[in-house]
C-alpha cells in the first residue's frame, strides 16, 4: 500500500494531495492541526456546537476524579455509559447558560480575562507570569491560546451570572433563628424498650394463615432472574505461578538493573527550626528570620550546633537529640529542606537559612551514606519476583490477544480457547442483574451476562478487562427466568414471618399497658425492668447524640415539650420490631450554642438555596434551547 502511494505521488495525484492539505491549513489555520483541537461536534445548543474535544476533557476529568474516589470499585459502581450522558448534558445546560449570560448583558473585559490568567501560580516563573510558560502549559494540554481563553471567558461569565441569581436569594432570619434553636435543644429523656422476641413462643401460626398471607402477596414470591456462567480468566498473578527463572536469568537480570536494586545516599543532619508558618503575619515572619539569623550567626563563629538545637529548635521531635533527624533520602522532606541537604558537601558543614512552609531551618550535615548496590544473594528473592512480574506481562499480553481472537472465532464454546491456552473453565452460582460478589460484582461483567448476545444467543462474551493484568470471557450456562416460588418453597419464610407479626403485636399489647401506668405516675420505670423489659435512665441528649440509637433520638424530639414538672410519654416501633417507650423530662437551649449554630446554618442554607436556583434556572434555559445531540 504504501509503495503503491509513492509511485502515485510522483504524479497529478501528488499535486492533488497538495491541495487537500492546503485547503484546511488556509481555511482553519495550522493551529487547529497541531494543537489537537479539531471542530467535531457532540452537540449544538441554539445552533452553537459543544465540540467532541471539550466534551472528552469533561469526560474524563470526571472519571478520573470517579475513580480516584472509588478506586478498585470503580468498574462496579460506575456504568460509563450513563456517566458519559451525564457528563454530556452538563455541557449542554453550562453552554446554554453562557449563552443566556450574554443576552443578559453580562461580559468580561480583555483586562480582566488576563489579570485572572496572569494571577494562575501554573503559569508563573518565580513569581512573575511568564509567556513561554503559559504557552508550554497549554501546548502540553492540548489547548490553543485561543480555545483556553475563550473557555476562561466564558466561566468568567458564568460566574458573574450565577453570583447575581445567588445573591437574589434571601434567607430570612427568623427562620433560621428557629432552626438554629431546634438544632441546639437538647432533651433529658430515657426509655422502657420492650423486646418482642420473648413473645415468639406464645405465637402460632397454622396453615390456613399460610395459604392466606401467600394469596395476597404473591408479588412478594417471585424469584429474580438468574444466570450461571462459565468464565475463562487470564491473570499476571497465575500466569507467574506457572513461570519459573533460572539463576543464570536472575543474574543477567541483575546486571542489566543495577537501578531497580541500587539503595540511594542518604543523609543524616542536624537541624534548628524556627517556627513561622506559611500564613503568618509579616511581623511574625520577620521575627522568626531575626531569630534564626542570629542562631546562624553563634554557628558560623564556632558557637555548638547540637546545644544551641537543645537550647532552641522548636522542632520538639528533634530538639532533644541536638536536632539531629536521623538518615533519610531523597523524596523524604520537603523540597526546599531536602535541596540543602544534598548540596552540603562534607561533614560538619552548615547551610545558609532555608525557608519552607514550617519555618526557617538551619542544617549541618552529619554523616553521609553513599549509594550502594547490594549483593546478587541478598536481592535475589525480589528481582525473581519482578522479573517473573515482567515475563508474566509479556506472556499475559499475547495470550489476551490469542483469548480475544479464540473466543470470538469459537464463540458457540470455551473449551477451545482453554485448551489451546491451558486455561480452565470456572463455574460461577446463580446471580441476578444486581450481580454477585467478587468478580460477579463488576458491571462490565453483569452487563455482559445480561446482553442479548449472551443471554438471548448463547455466545461468548467479549474479553473484559475487570482490572490491570486480569481479564474474563464469559458465557450464560443456565438461564432461570423469572417466576412466582410455589406455597411450599415459601411457607416456612410465610411461617417464620407470621410469627415475628404476631410476636412483635403481643410486645407492642405489653408496652401500651406498661405506657397506661407511667403515664398516671403508678409506676416507677426503674421498677418495671424484667426479662425482655429494659429501661435506659434519663440522660441531657442533643440531636447527634450516639448515647442512644438514632431512631430513638428522632422520636424524643419529635415528642411534644413536657410541661413545666411534668413528663411527656411517647411510644415508638423500632424497626428491629421491638417496642420503644420514650419518656421527655425536660427541655433546654444553649444561648452561645445558638448564636454558633446560627451563623453556620445561615451560610449553608444560602448556599443550600442559591445551588438549587442556579440549578433550576440552568434546567429552565436548557429546556427552550434548542438541542441537537450528536453522541449516542
Amino acid at each position: 500500500m504504501l509503495s503503491a502511494i509513492r509511485e502515485r505521488s510522483k504524479g497529478v495525484v501528488a499535486w492533488v494531495i497538495i491541495v487537500l492539505i492546503i485547503i484546511p491549513f488556509a481555511l482553519f489555520g495550522l493551529d487547529q492541526f497541531t494543537s489537537g483541537d479539531k471542530i467535531e461536534f457532540a452537540a449544538k445548543v441554539n445552533g452553537e456546537p459543544v465540540t467532541l474535544a471539550d466534551f472528552s476533557r469533561s469526560f474524563d476529568s470526571v472519571k478520573r476524579q470517579y475513580q480516584e474516589n472509588f478506586g478498585e470499585m470503580y468498574a462496579s459502581l460506575v456504568q460509563e455509559d450513563k456517566l458519559r450522558q451525564q457528563v454530556l448534558d452538563d455541557l449542554v445546560q453550562r453552554n446554554a447558560l453562557d449563552q443566556q449570560s450574554i443576552k443578559e448583558g453580562f461580559a468580561v473585559s480583555d483586562a480582566q480575562l488576563m489579570q485572572i490568567i496572569q494571577s494562575q501560580k501554573v503559569f508563573q516563573d518565580k513569581g512573575v507570569f511568564s509567556l513561554s510558560r503559559y504557552e508550554d502549559v497549554l501546548k502540553n494540554n492540548a489547548y490553543s491560546k485561543e480555545r483556553f481563553e475563550q473557555s476562561q471567558r466564558q466561566f468568567m461569565l458564568r460566574g458573574q451570572f450565577e453570583d447575581i441569581s445567588k445573591s437574589s436569594e434571601i434567607v430570612g432570619a427568623s427562620e433560621v433563628l428557629q432552626l438554629s434553636a431546634l438544632e441546639s435543644q437538647q432533651r433529658e429523656l430515657g426509655y422502657l424498650r420492650v423486646d418482642h422476641r420473648p413473645y415468639l413462643a406464645q405465637a402460632t401460626v397454622d396453615d390456613a394463615q399460610i395459604k392466606t398471607y401467600y394469596d395476597a402477596n404473591l408479588d412478594q414470591f417471585k424469584s429474580s432472574e438468574q444466570v450461571e456462567l462459565a468464565y475463562l480468566r487470564l491473570s499476571t498473578d497465575n500466569l507467574m505461578q506457572s513461570i519459573t527463572v533460572t539463576n543464570e536469568q536472575l543474574l543477567a537480570y541483575y546486571n542489566d538493573h543495577s537501578d531497580k536494586v541500587q539503595l540511594p545516599e542518604k543523609r543524616n543532619v542536624r537541624h534548628i527550626l524556627i517556627l513561622s508558618a506559611k500564613d503568618a503575619d509579616a511581623s511574625v515572619d520577620a521575627a522568626a528570620k531575626v531569630k534564626a539569623e542570629a542562631l546562624l550567626a553563634k554557628i558560623n563563629k564556632g558557637e555548638d550546633f547540637a546545644k544551641l538545637a537543645e537550647a532552641n529548635s522548636q522542632d520538639p521531635g528533634s530538639a532533644s537529640r541536638g536536632g539531629e533527624l536521623g538518615f533519610f533520602q531523597r523524596g523524604d522532606m520537603v523540597p526546599e529542606f531536602e535541596a540543602a541537604a544534598f548540596s552540603l558537601s562534607k561533614v560538619g558543614d552548615v547551610s545558609t537559612l532555608v525557608k519552607t512552609s514550617y519555618g526557617y531551618h538551619i542544617l549541618q550535615l552529619s554523616a553521609i551514606e553513599p549509594a550502594q548496590t547490594p549483593s546478587f544473594e541478598k536481592v535475589r528473592d525480589v528481582l525473581a519476583l519482578d522479573l517473573k512480574g515482567e515475563l508474566a506481562l509479556k506472556e499475559y499480553t499475547q495470550r489476551l490477544e490469542q483469548l480475544k481472537t479464540l473466543t470470538y472465532e469459537q464463540a458457540d464454546s470455551l473449551e477451545p480457547a482453554a485448551k489451546a491456552l491451558g486455561l480452565t473453565i470456572e463455574k460461577s452460582a446463580a446471580m441476578t442483574r444486581e450481580g454477585g460478589e467478587g468478580l460477579l460484582a463488576a458491571q462490565p461483567v453483569i452487563e455482559a451476562a445480561f446482553s442479548t448476545a449472551v443471554l438471548k444467543e448463547k455466545l461468548n462474551s467479549a474479553v473484559i478487562e475487570t482490572q490491570a493484568g486480569e481479564a474474563v470471557v464469559l458465557r450464560v450456562t443456565t438461564h432461570h427466568p423469572e417466576h412466582e416460588k410455589t406455597l411450599a418453597e415459601v411457607s416456612e419464610d410465610i411461617r417464620r414471618l407470621l410469627a415475628r407479626q404476631a410476636a412483635i403485636a403481643l410486645a407492642q399489647v405489653q408496652a401500651q399497658a406498661l405506657l397506661s401506668d407511667v403515664q398516671k405516675g403508678n409506676a416507677d420505670p426503674a421498677l418495671l425492668v424484667k426479662s425482655g423489659i429494659e429501661w435506659q435512665s434519663s440522660e441531657w441528649m442533643a440531636r447527634n447524640s450516639d448515647k442512644v440509637l438514632p431512631e430513638v433520638l428522632t422520636a424524643a424530639f419529635k415528642a411534644a415539650k413536657p410541661k413545666e414538672g411534668q413528663s411527656t410519654w411517647v411510644e415508638h416501633r423500632m424497626s428491629t420490631g421491638d417496642t420503644v417507650l420514650i419518656r421527655v423530662s425536660g427541655v433546654r437551649q444553649d444561648a452561645v450554642k445558638i448564636k454558633q449554630i446560627e451563623a453556620e446554618l445561615k451560610q449553608a442554607a444560602a448556599q443550600v438555596f442559591a445551588d438549587a436556583m442556579v440549578d433550576a434556572l440552568g434546567s429552565t434555559v436548557k429546556s427552550k434551547a434548542m438541542v441537537e445531540l450528536f453522541l449516542k
